[in-house]
């Protein structure tokens, strides 16, 4: 049911704004992975959607309380609501919920914080950076996806706050040396 929608969302898009997408092999072929990301504006967030063949996933940090139209279309579309910045337990439950169903997420908007990074540590997940440039003339947008890695599978000891913060480090790192390269 959702392979054809996305089929034609990618066709229309591509057509209409142009998308160039680099670096498709890094990928990671099995499924359930988190996009690690910066970036925070509707079109982007598109692209995104358009350049990825995967359902992803968006953990968004206010959806609104009350319910509305655009609540339940934006849960219909596959968000889910999550503040990284606060210890929202019933969230961060949910965000683990779609990763063991084998699911791409991502934090929206992209900002690096203390609760991402240990997120992404307990996952386990591999973690795809993505740098989105927009520019005047076609293509509109291009995508680069970066090499995917796992802070789990190289974590050595306990977590402490010195880690979480070299892993933001890292995360930035990451993310700064693809910017290199648009």
């Amino acid at each position: 049911m959702f392979l054809i929608p996305k089929v034609v969302f990618n066709l229309v898009f591509r057509a209409v704004w142009g998308l160039r997408v680099y670096n498709q092999h890094d990928i990671p072929r099995k499924k359930g992975f988190i996009l690690l990301w910066e970036n925070s504006h509707l079109l982007e967030c598109l692209a995104l959607e358009a350049a990825l063949p995967l359902r992803i996933y968006w953990a968004v940090a206010d959806l609104g309380s009350k319910p509305s139209i655009l609540r339940w279309l934006l849960l219909r579309l596959g968000c889910y609501p999550l503040d990284p910045e606060t210890p929202d337990i019933k969230g961060f439950r949910l965000a683990f919920k779609v990763l063991k169903k084998e699911s791409v997420t991502v934090f929206y908007p992209g900002y690096l914080s203390k609760g991402f990074a240990l997120f992404c540590l307990r996952s386990g997940k591999d973690i795809l950076p993505v740098v989105i440039h927009r520019q005047k003339q076609r293509p509109y947008f291009k995508v680069l996806f970066g090499r995917a890695y796992n802070f789990k599978a190289n974590q050595i000891g306990p977590v402490t706050l010195k880690g979480i913060e070299e892993i933001i480090l890292k995360m930035k790192g990451s993310l700064n040396g693809l910017k290199a390269y648009v």
